[in-house]
C-alpha cells in the first residue's frame, strides 16, 4: 500500500533510526519517474497533444520530441520553465516537474522567478511573460 508524502515525511522525521526498515516497509511508496514518464503523464492528465505543448512552450519541436522520447534527459531550467507554459502548469505541478528534471525551483524572492510565477498562475502565455521580462530587463524564456 502506498503511503502519502505527508505520512512518509512524518515517518522519516519521527525519530526512528532504522532507515533500512522504513525503506523496506514503504517500498511501494517510493517512486522516481523519469522525465519522459512525467511528460507523458502530463500530456495525458492535461488532455494535450505534443503539438499543443510545443506551440505554447515556443521550443524547437525536435528538442521537445527528444525529451518526450527520452533521448535528451537533462534539459536546462529555461527549457523546463518554457514547458511549464506549454502545459499551463500550476505552482505545485511546476515544482514537481522541476524536481523531476533536476533543475532549481522557482524562488519568489527572485524578481525573474516572481514574474514567471505570476504569469503562470494568471494563465499568461510565454509571450506575455517574455514581454514583462524584457520590460524589466530580465531576459526572456525559451530555447
Amino acid at each position: 500500500m502506498k503511503t502519502t508524502t505527508e505520512s512518509l515525511t512524518e515517518i522519516l522525521t519521527s525519530g526512528r533510526k532504522d532507515i533500512v526498515n522504513i525503506l523496506t516497509e514503504n517500498e511501494a511508496s517510493f517512486c522516481t519517474p523519469t522525465l519522459k514518464e512525467h511528460l507523458e503523464k502530463l500530456l495525458s492528465s492535461k488532455g494535450l497533444k505534443r503539438q499543443d505543448v510545443i506551440a505554447r512552450a515556443q521550443l524547437d519541436s525536435n528538442y521537445i520530441n527528444q525529451l518526450f522520447n527520452g533521448i535528451k534527459a537533462k534539459p536546462g531550467r529555461e527549457q523546463i520553465l518554457s514547458l511549464a507554459f506549454g502545459f499551463a502548469l500550476n505552482q505545485d505541478e511546476i515544482a514537481r516537474l522541476m524536481k523531476i528534471a533536476g533543475v532549481g525551483a522557482l524562488y519568489a524572492k527572485n524578481k525573474r522567478d516572481a514574474v514567471i510565477i505570476n504569469a503562470l498562475e494568471n494563465g499568461s502565455s510565454i509571450t506575455e511573460a517574455n514581454e514583462i521580462l524584457v520590460t524589466l530587463g530580465l531576459g526572456v524564456l525559451g530555447g
